[in-house]
């Protein structure tokens, strides 16, 4: 593949972004948090990692 369609397969491959940070997501790197069956958000596992240990702390 040339350089150009690497890089359209790499864009195309990002499906979300993390709500967070907002980085560009594949599929296999999300982590999908849904809330009170209404709410559905996208975060990358450094971001998801760092609401947990958040979370955590509040008791």
């Amino acid at each position: 593949m040339s350089y150009y369609q690497d890089l359209l397969k790499e864009i195309n491959d990002k499906v979300a972004v993390c709500w967070q940070c907002r980085t560009e997501l594949s599929d296999g790197e999300k982590v999908t948090l849904k809330r009170e069956r209404t709410i559905q958000i996208h975060l990358c596992y450094q971001c998801y990692e760092l609401l947990l240990t958040e979370e955590r702390s509040r008791g």
